[in-house]
C-alpha cells in the first residue's frame, strides 16, 4: 500500500486509500451474530458430540437475517428490483456487511458437512409390509378395524407405487376411484383431485397402474 501511495504522489494525487475513521457505536458488521454462531457451532450436534454440522449453526444466521430483514427501517424502503416473477427488496443489518458474508463462507468451507441421506424402503421390504396387512386385514375381528387397515394399505400402497408426496395421497377421491374401478385397458386408474407435484391450480389427475407389480404390490386388491 506506502509503494502504490508513493508512486501516486508524484502525480499530486492523495491516492484511492483514506482514513474509514472510527467504527460505528453499533454493530455494523454482524460480530455478535458471528460469535453466536461460532459458539453454537461447538454444541452437541446430531452426528458429533463436539460440534454441529454447518447446516443447522446457518439457521441462526437465517433467524437474525429474517429479523433484519422485517425491521422498521429496511421495510420503509420503498425501492425494488422486479424481474416480473419476484419482488426483491433490500436489506440492510450486521448479516448482510461484507465482513459477514465472507466468515459466512469461510464456515462453510472450514466446517464442511456430512450428508446422510435417508435410504429409501427397499421394495421387497414394502412388498412384505402390504402382505402383512393384508393378514391384519383377514383377522380383524370388528368393521372398524377392518376399515381402517383397508385405507392404511390404500394410502401406503398407492403413494409408494406412484411416487405421491406424503400429502399427495390424500387427494385420492373415492368416489371418482369408483367411477373407473373398472377399466378395459387393464390398468387401475387412481383419480386425484387438487394440487399435484407443485403444479398451479386445483385439477382432477387420473393416475394409471398395473394390477400388480412385478415385485408382487397387489394395487388392485387395495383399490377395491
Amino acid at each position: 500500500m506506502q509503494k502504490r501511495i508513493k508512486h501516486i504522489s508524484f502525480l499530486g494525487l492523495p491516492g484511492s486509500y483514506f482514513d474509514p475513521g472510527p467504527a460505528p457505536p453499533y454493530d455494523a458488521c454482524g460480530y455478535q451474530a458471528a460469535i453466536s454462531m461460532l459458539v453454537d457451532s461447538q454444541q452437541k450436534g446430531k452426528y458429533s458430540e463436539d460440534h454441529k454440522q454447518y447446516e443447522f449453526v446457518r439457521k441462526l444466521q437465517s433467524t437474525i437475517s429474517n429479523f433484519e430483514r422485517t425491521s422498521f427501517g429496511i421495510s420503509g424502503i420503498a425501492m425494488v428490483a422486479d424481474d416480473n416473477s419476484s419482488t426483491e427488496g433490500f436489506q440492510q443489518g450486521g448479516t448482510s456487511s461484507f465482513w459477514f458474508g465472507r466468515l459466512n463462507r469461510g464456515m462453510a468451507i472450514r466446517m464442511g458437512s456430512d450428508i446422510r441421506k435417508n435410504v429409501a424402503v427397499s421394495t421387497a421390504t414394502f412388498a412384505k409390509f402390504i402382505q402383512r396387512i393384508e393378514s391384519r386385514i383377514l383377522a380383524s375381528t370388528n368393521d372398524k378395524d377392518t376399515a381402517r387397515r383397508i385405507i392404511g394399505g390404500f394410502y401406503f400402497c398407492v403413494s409408494y407405487v406412484s411416487s405421491l408426496r406424503g400429502e399427495e395421497g390424500f387427494l385420492l377421491d373415492i368416489d371418482k376411484l369408483r367411477e373407473h374401478s373398472h377399466q378395459d385397458d387393464g390398468l387401475v386408474w387412481l383419480p386425484l383431485v387438487g394440487t399435484v407435484k407443485g403444479d398451479k391450480g386445483f385439477h382432477t389427475y387420473i393416475l394409471r397402474s398395473v394390477p400388480i407389480t412385478g415385485s408382487g404390490i397387489p394395487v388392485n386388491h387395495t383399490t377395491v
